[in-house]
């Protein structure tokens, strides 16, 4: 897709880089303010504010300022699917960043779309390749900051090997590209030496690794080496102020992130006496930048023409969250996973369906539908496709999925055409409806069974999915399942048999 920035030359333009206007209080003990943000996800009415916050300190000239972010940028709602990632990189083209790092989803187009879309942008990244070959990003960015030196080195996640392994795996399973799971915190720690050697005063990692859920994270990234003066964190949504962990050489460094989608603008200070505070600046006591807002209003003009192409209506609330308003989809059933559910398996004409809880990222409200309200809620564009599976597989891939309860977990799988029961985190029965009767039986293993699900759940649950049989292979696209399910199967309108949760899923 050709880059849409050039249509908005006179509006795209970039805030300066570094610090405001020189004057004779431009000296080197200012305070340095690094501006971040993380898992923006789409949530392109944020930048912005996030602009404006920090335009107000560069306006004010009394400190040097760096603007970065932590990952997560391209993919989330209509403007990253409608664009495969570009809308949401032109308006960061517009704020001007210093330093971006790589998140799990900007390889949700595949990685030949995020090498395209992100050529010329300042991203730093210390554990990304294509196999055998060297890294493809640098592993720090030096700023001056009057006779002080920052150093920002970036870090990606290397769950994204599982979670998107369709973009590091071709078809055959063959390996392109690697992550360096392994050597994840020794490639942070060779990269912050080198960039103390070449002067950096202060070394910040912009991480999208998360303080939890995984064997690789900020912490034990913190535990593993020493030189790190801070971490401006992403990828578990997390609101941390400030966390402090110990390096390896007992020194204290501090964690910082703001949640998602622009719920905080993070503002972390160096200070002149080298002290380090963090601050999160709620979104709506920040300035607005006029010039990143221009940018804003001009591609939403321009992909609303399709967003917001009238789709019918919802009689009901579907949503993701539980009474406790946390995501009960990620550990429960919920009527919007029923429905998407359904939609996969009616218009794949399947026994079964299969949908992981993490793809189905919104709610949709009670009233008018259009074509942005479905991009919503499955904004990846994942393909799905139509297999023949063995019950004994099926049960498997159902054990993994509840393995983690009650922890929330973006592989939960919500379903239909089958019901399940779990006891804590165990699986302890299968049902299989009958399409004719409408009548449930326990699933056999030793069965085929037809079953619609999209290439992401087939990839990460490939090692028990193994060499399945397709009936019809990425036949069509998530949100336009859902599109052809509301249109052709429901007369446009999602009635009220989806008004509660069906009883597919009981959890004790």
């Amino acid at each position: 897709m050709k880059k849409t920035a050039f249509l908005f030359a006179a509006v795209l333009v970039l805030a300066s880089c570094g610090a405001g206007k020189k004057t004779a209080q431009s000296v080197s003990d200012r305070p340095i303010v690094i501006f971040h943000d993380n898992d923006v996800h789409c949530a392109i009415d944020g930048y912005p504010i996030f602009a404006g916050a920090r335009d107000a300190v560069l306006a004010a000239d009394t400190a040097w300022v760096l603007t970065t972010s932590s990952g997560d940028f391209m993919q989330g709602g209509t403007p990253g699917t409608l664009s495969s990632g570009q809308y949401p990189v032109d308006i960061m083209t517009a704020v001007g960043y210093d330093a971006i790092g790589l998140g799990n989803h900007e390889f949700d187009y595949h990685t030949p779309r995020m090498l395209e879309a992100l050529d010329g942008m300042p991203v730093t990244c210390v554990n990304f390749s294509p196999v055998g070959e060297k890294m493809t990003y640098a592993p720090y960015i030096m700023k001056q900051c009057g006779k002080r030196k920052v150093a920002l080195v970036g870090v990606v996640t290397p769950d994204a090997m599982d979670s998107e392994a369709y973009s590091f795996f071709d078809n055959e399973g063959k390996q392109l590209y690697d992550l360096y799971r392994d050597k994840c915190y020794s490639l942070v720690q060779r990269a912050v030496d080198d960039a103390r050697k070449a002067g950096a005063d202060y070394v910040v990692v912009i991480s999208h690794l998360g303080e939890t859920d995984s064997s690789i994270t900020s912490v034990g990234l913190v535990q593993a080496t020493s030189g790190i003066d801070a971490v401006v964190d992403g990828h578990t949504h997390s609101v941390i102020e400030r966390l402090e962990a110990k390096n390896k050489e007992g020194k204290s460094v501090v964690i910082t992130q703001t949640g998602t989608q622009f719920a905080y603008v993070g503002k972390l200070v160096i200070g002149s006496d080298g002290k380090i505070s963090s601050v999160l600046i709620p979104a709506a006591q920040a300035p607005k930048s006029a010039k990143v807002q221009h940018c804003v209003d001009s591609i939403k003009q321009i992909y609303n023409e399709i967003a917001m192409k009238p789709l019918g209506r919802s009689e009901v609330n579907l949503s993701i969250l539980g009474a406790d308003g946390k995501r009960i989809i990620r550990r429960g059933e919920a009527n919007i996973g029923d429905f998407v559910a359904d939609a996969f398996r009616i218009v794949g004409n399947s026994q079964i369906s299969l949908v992981n809880s993490g793809a189905v990222r919104t709610n949709i409200p009670a009233g008018d539908l259009c074509f942005k309200s479905i991009i919503d809620v499955m904004p990846f564009g994942n393909k799905c496709s139509l297999l023949k599976i063995s019950g004994d597989k099926i049960r498997r891939t159902l054990s993994r999925s509840v393995s983690h309860l009650p922890e929330e977990y973006g592989e939960f799988l919500q379903v239909s055409g089958l019901k399940y029961s779990v006891k804590g985190n165990t699986l302890t029965d299968v049902q299989v409806q009958d399409r004719a009767s409408g009548q449930y039986s326990p699933l056999r293993d030793d069965e085929l069974y037809t079953v619609a699900m999209s290439d992401y759940v087939l990839g990460i649950y490939s090692d028990i999915l193994t060499e399945p049989e397709y009936i019809k292979k990425s036949y069509a696209v998530d949100y336009d399942i859902l599109y052809d399910y509301i249109v052709n199967n429901l007369g446009g309108v999602i009635g009220s048999m989806y008004e509660k949760s069906q009883g597919r899923i009981s959890v004790e």
